[in-house]
């Protein structure tokens, strides 16, 4: 998960200084060019906001393809177990996965989450046990790719998460 860290803040430094090559650079400065080589200054935007007028939209968000949102089902017994696995948003599935794991054996699950919102996580064990819980998936969660983790014991199932 470090590493997810690391990158994420060397995504969000900012770049300064830089300019395309060929470009003028006289025109970042807020002046421009006459036909005889003079400059003279830019004229001031002369829009401004008015009451009515939006906010841009948030770009969509990009789920890292080398890193993306897994559930992770983990049979903690000595017995195999069968584990029935969803994940819903509103309702709608997002990822509905039935596995049989030996004991101590684990399986993971791409999730195809690229949106943020409420999610239900539905873990059903073969023989009775089961867990139900909502959880909230936020952009740090898109982007750095949390994993979320199913962990089926003798006594019950526990899911956690890692950011």
């Amino acid at each position: 998960m470090r590493r997810r860290q690391a990158l994420a803040a060397l995504l969000t430094l900012p770049v300064t200084g830089c300019v395309a090559p060929g470009s003028d650079r006289s025109t970042q400065s807020g002046s421009s060019r006459t036909a005889a080589g003079r400059r003279s200054p830019t004229p001031p935007d002369q829009s401004s906001p008015t009451p009515t007028d939006q906010p841009a939209s948030t770009p969509p968000l990009t789920v890292p393809p080398d890193d993306p949102i897994l559930f992770v089902v983990h049979n903690a017994t000595d017995s195999e177990r069968t584990v029935h696995l969803r994940v819903a948003r509103g309702g709608t599935p997002v990822l509905d996965e039935a596995v049989t794991l030996p004991g101590g054996e684990s399986s993971e699950f791409d999730s195809g989450i690229a949106a943020t919102g409420e999610y239900s996580i539905s873990v059903d064990v073969e023989g009775g046990l089961s867990r139900t819980l909502d959880v909230h998936i936020g952009e740090f969660d898109i982007r750095g790719g949390s994993n979320h983790y199913v962990e089926v014991t003798a006594d019950g199932v526990d899911v956690f998460w890692e950011e």
